[in-house]
């Protein structure tokens, strides 16, 4: 597919697809470690308390991140300081993963989940501001092309150095991409921006605000949903990996799977994500990936469970950070900054991270009532 791109939207697309990429290389090689360091460490019964764990900072960040945000008269500069701070407590995880014993990795497992929540709101909270609902439909899939090809290009690293360092250098590695990908945050060319004071009717619990908007009411519906059903996937087939994979062979196969993983989601990004966006639209677009799960999820009721444990999370890493991503994001645009910028927040916490915690009570329970 080409990509329609005229003379204005070249910038943003340029620096979208630079700062996506560098960000999502940085975490495709966090997710590889984390999850081989939490898999070889603890048992999978335990990735519940780190959703619920990611959920309850969350909820606490997204506090901080509205009063911090009306104040922020360059947005840049709350993106570099956030990856830059990021790169230090990962440089901070490396250095005491032996000192830590087991809360290391648990507690770089929900780190790595609570730092991609911050920098991917920041991130798109720059873009949303820089476009039209018009230029969206045509650069946000290339944009997004961008952020896969960080994630391919991160499992790739990732899988050249496990062969020769422990699951340990990746985190080392990640570090540094982060504090590179801080430098990008300064590529755009945001005016500043007065800081913006809540309407009266915006003010209150940010949930509560939320839910008066009907249309608002239904993108967290959307989020919520999908996000439960793809928690579950996500610990049916980390479970499934490490019952069937000794621990000495969990780094190279996640690198392994992930590249492979994201070398289909390019395909899919670059082949035919822009083309269902313009095409069929934002909503319907939206809701191709939960249809998707729900037709593999009734697979896995009557098939094997690794097999389609795998299949399921393919569908899942081909398509939450291509179109899904993608649509969802254009759903924002009609809103006024301010809406867009709180609304965005109060989604990515509830509707991912709480999410993620809601779809643990069911995991935990059966998996306790496995043999």
């Amino acid at each position: 597919m080409r990509f329609s791109v005229r003379r204005e939207d070249r910038r943003n697309l340029i620096v979208g697809f630079v700062g996506l990429m560098t960000v999502m290389t940085a975490h495709s090689v966090m997710e590889t470690a984390r999850d081989t360091l939490f898999l070889t460490n603890l048992p999978a019964a335990d990735l519940p308390r780190a959703y619920l764990a990611i959920a309850l900072l969350a909820i606490v960040e997204l506090k901080l991140h509205e009063r911090l945000l009306p104040q922020v008269r360059d947005r840049r500069i709350l993106l570099a300081a956030s990856l830059f701070f990021g790169s230090l407590i990962t440089l901070g995880f490396w250095a005491l993963l032996d000192e830590l014993g087991p809360w290391a990795p648990f507690g770089f497992y929900v780190w790595t989940g609570l730092l991609i929540t911050v920098v991917l709101i920041q991130f798109w909270l720059l873009l949303d501001d820089a476009v039209t609902v018009t230029q969206a439909k045509r650069i946000f899939p290339a944009i997004a092309a961008g952020g896969v090809s960080g994630a391919m290009l991160g499992s790739l690293l990732a899988e050249g150095l496990l062969r020769i360092s422990p699951p340990s250098g990746l985190v080392l590695l990640a570090a540094s991409i982060l504090a590179i990908a801080a430098g990008t945050a300064f590529l755009w060319k945001a005016p500043e921006q007065p800081g913006l004071e809540l309407a009266a009717s915006e003010r209150g619990p940010s949930l509560r605000w939320l839910l008066r908007d009907d249309y608002l009411s239904r993108v967290l519906a959307l989020v919520l949903f999908g996000t439960v059903a793809l928690t579950v996937v996500d610990f049916i087939f980390k479970s499934s990996v490490a019952d069937s994979i000794p621990p000495d062979g969990l780094g190279p196969f996640f690198a392994r799977f992930y590249l492979g993983l994201n070398t289909v989601a390019l395909i899919v990004q670059v082949a035919g994500a822009g083309w269902l966006l313009q095409g069929f639209g934002a909503h319907r677009s939206s809701a191709l990936l939960p249809v998707l799960v729900f037709g593999g999820a009734l697979g896995l009721a009557v098939g094997p469970v690794l097999p389609f444990a795998v299949a399921l999370k393919a569908v899942d890493g081909s398509l939450r950070h291509t179109l899904y991503r993608s649509a969802v994001e254009v759903l924002y645009l009609p809103l006024d900054s301010r809406s867009r910028e709180r609304a965005k927040g109060i989604v990515e916490v509830f509707g991912h991270r709480v999410g993620q915690a809601l779809a643990s009570v069911p995991v935990s329970y059966t998996h306790l009532k496995l043999p």
